[in-house]
């Protein structure tokens, strides 16, 4: 109950994930292609996700609205290189209750909810909205925020930053550069909410357009992002501050922040020598140092709460 006055014990099967509500009274869980919500001590199921004409995809509770959950559906004709990041995107309550979140078109990113669940930012065909509890649907209109709106520009993958005072939103250009094929333009750009500004970073690199690829991730002052540059087989990480003073390139292939935003862990490979080791760093590069010992093979790391432990 938050207190520390009940344990709660559940066993779950092999390949199955499970995520409990922010209030703690149910469980999503996923396996296969069956997801379904139960009571938090698993004995009232509710099928709440719709099965016939999908293939289902991951959903996340909303905090701040411990009832719903956000997600995107495919068509069940959708080829297998579709990713949920091509779906339509969907609120869907434990009383089975489901809303498609508006937009013209086909095809859009998971749903992103504001830290206070109040606000969910989804894209549908690269346009993006806002959806609002008390308001519904609305498009974001990026140039109230200065975005330079002179070309065609597609929207995907938003993230919100830890404080909600920020959204980023992943974008490219119609326009394609002649010699590659690709986008002319992939960059970032991160809307300030209460400032009504809008600061741009190039370039992001799209990694695969056939199915998912690492977005960005914010340390959780949300003074720092980070995100992959390169080729789905070989990339590494850009990291940049959004007052736009510190630009680096990191080597290493996954990266975990500390949960107080000041160090982070990042994974890098030694292939020749069949070797995989974490190295602890600061975003400004001051502090660098592998985290264990001679020919580690490392493969994930997560932070205690104190950020003092891995």
């Amino acid at each position: 109950d938050g207190a520390g006055n009940h344990s709660l014990f559940l066993a779950f099967e092999e390949g199955e994930f499970a995520s409990l509500s922010p209030d703690g009274n149910f469980i999503l869980h996923f396996k296969a292609n069956e997801e379904y919500v139960t009571t938090r001590d698993g004995g009232q199921r509710m099928d709440v996700l719709p099965r016939e004409g999908y293939n289902l995809c991951p959903f996340s509770w909303i905090s701040g609205q411990p009832a719903y959950l956000m997600g995107t559906l495919l068509d069940a004709d959708s080829s297998p290189g579709y990713s949920c990041d091509r779906g339509t995107p969907v609120l869907l309550s434990v009383d089975g209750n489901m809303a498609i979140l508006e937009g013209e078109g086909h095809g859009g990113s998971r749903p992103q909810a504001s830290p206070d669940g109040q606000f969910i930012a989804y894209d549908i065909a690269g346009v993006p909205w806002l959806y609002e509890w008390q308001r519904g649907s609305r498009p974001f209109e990026g140039g109230q925020y200065g975005f330079p709106l002179q070309e065609e520009i597609l929207f995907f993958q938003p993230i919100w930053s830890p404080d909600g005072e920020r959204l980023a939103w992943l974008y490219f250009s119609k326009a394609r550069d002649q010699a590659t094929g690709m986008p002319a333009r992939q960059e970032i750009a991160v809307f300030d909410l209460d400032a009504n500004t809008v600061n741009l970073f190039a370039p992001y690199l799209i990694l695969n357009y056939e199915g998912s690829w690492p977005g960005i991730s914010w340390n959780a002052s949300g003074t720092y992002i980070t995100f992959p540059q390169g080729t789905p087989s070989n990339f590494n990480y850009q990291l940049l501050s959004i007052d736009g003073t510190i630009s680096r390139a990191l080597d290493g292939t996954a990266l975990h922040w500390s949960p107080d935003g000041n160090l982070y862990a990042i994974l890098k490979r030694e292939e020749d020598a069949g070797l995989s080791q974490f190295f602890i760093e600061s975003p400004d590069g001051t502090v660098s140092f592998p985290l264990c010992c001679e020919n580690p093979w490392a493969a994930d790391a997560n932070w205690n709460p104190g950020s003092d432990q891995i």
